[in-house]
């Protein structure tokens, strides 16, 4: 198949946020490295860690100028030497730099579930896995009770309809525009604060950081509640060791998906089986994400960034 030389893309021009990320269109077209692939890009992902990175707060984040997103779905294209995974022509999935453009290099790439259009599989490489890892690690059982911070965002809503497959009682944290969307979801109480939740929950699912964080950790039961924080897209939040000793009487684990595939890849593995699982049993079924043309990505990480969205944000090429 005959590539071009350049393509389209969104290059990141400074650290100030997306109001500096913008259309050019002489990107070179990437070429995949031993056991990488290339894929057409159908459908990209928009994340709160691209605003992360727009920002300079991403841990060892890329310095601009530079190509931005990271999750992608659309054709292979080309594979690079020793490359055994799907063949040209197939449609997948999966997490690679520069995913904003018309053409992405994947280290890995998945297959989309039989069924599923490219934008309704965004979601898949970050959103579900991270939500199931989180679940996974608080130790979700029956009959406990799970609160999800961000309820309405793509990953918050996964974590909620995940959470009651597990038999849990789900608190969903959501601004009031938001309620009647997770409710749907089965969330059996909506909140929009968490003033009255002191030491009742068994999980924490805390993505919100900021000063709402010592919310998160005052809603946990002593000693036997569980707090995983996975995202923090209301800031950095601290907690000191007299805290956790004095106040916050809680078990802390930290989830980043992208230390989780390469410092436990077999738990990772079990995450991803179990994922495609429920894909099979009809319980993790397709979404519809608000779809921005490429041109307008730094309308849809703005929006993103005033939590004016519901849901997954995608980029069509």
């Amino acid at each position: 198949m005959s590539l071009p030389a350049t393509m389209r893309a969104l290059r990141q021009s400074s650290l100030n946020g997306p109001q500096d990320l913008s259309l050019i269109t002489d990107a070179p077209v990437p070429s995949p490295r031993r056991g990488e692939v290339l894929i057409r890009v159908t459908a990209a992902g928009v994340n709160f860690a691209d605003l992360s990175k727009a920002h300079g707060t991403f841990f060892h984040g890329p310095q601009p100028p530079y190509l931005a997103g990271f999750e992608a779905v659309g054709e292979v294209v080309a594979l690079g030497e020793g490359a055994t995974g799907p063949q040209p022509g197939t449609l997948v999935f999966g997490v690679g730099d520069g995913a904003f453009a018309e053409y992405v290099v994947l280290p890995t790439a998945t297959p989309v579930p039989p069924g599923w259009s490219a934008e309704q599989a965004l979601g898949l490489a970050v959103n579900w896995p991270t939500a199931l890892a989180a679940l996974k690690l608080g130790r979700v059982a029956a009959g406990e009770t799970v609160l999800v911070q961000a309820a309405a965002g793509a990953t918050g809503q996964a974590a909620v309809r995940l959470a009651k497959h597990h038999g849990a009682t789900v608190i969903a944290v959501a601004s009031p525009a938001k309620h009647d969307t997770v409710r749907a979801l089965g969330a059996d109480e909506v909140l929009d604060s968490l003033d009255h939740l002191a030491g009742e929950v068994d999980v924490v699912l805390e993505s919100a950081g900021g000063a709402t964080f010592a919310a998160g950790l005052a809603a946990a039961k002593r000693v036997t509640g569980r707090v995983v924080v996975y995202g923090l897209a209301g800031g950095e939040a601290a907690v000191t060791n007299w805290e956790l000793v004095y106040q916050h009487q809680v078990q802390l684990i930290g989830l980043n998906l992208g230390v989780l595939i390469q410092s436990a890849p077999q738990l990772f593995g079990e995450v991803m089986g179990e994922l495609f699982a429920l894909i099979g049993a009809g319980v993790v079924v397709p979404a519809n994400p608000t779809v921005y043309d490429l041109a307008h990505g730094a309308k849809a990480l703005a929006e993103l960034e005033a939590r004016a969205t519901v849901g997954k944000l995608a980029l069509r090429p």
